[in-house]
């Protein structure tokens, strides 16, 4: 995800978690600074949760997965690799 990208998801979210602060400051029964500090405190925790989950993203995605490797037998022979046509034993191996 592209810094815009989380940028515009955590203003989004920061609003869906101020709504409830919202409708209290339109009855009037919240005071307007009280109620930008709340929207502050839900954009700042937006932003980091929205970073996290992002870096945790690339990182799972530039994770190479290895295959596996053959076994040497010690004279120069190896044992190959399981192919998926293979049938599996009782043992589930």
């Amino acid at each position: 995800m592209t810094h815009a990208g989380q940028l515009s998801a955590s203003l989004l979210m920061a609003l869906v978690l101020w709504i409830p602060s919202f409708s209290a400051t339109i009855r009037g029964d919240l005071e307007l600074p009280t109620a930008a500090f709340r929207y502050l405190a839900a954009f700042a925790l937006a932003r980091i949760a929205f970073g996290l989950l992002s870096r945790l993203v690339i990182a799972y995605a530039a994770t190479p997965t290895a295959p596996e490797p053959a076994v040497d037998l010690g004279d120069g022979q190896e044992v190959p690799a399981r192919r998926s046509s293979d049938p599996l034993t009782e043992r589930g191996g």
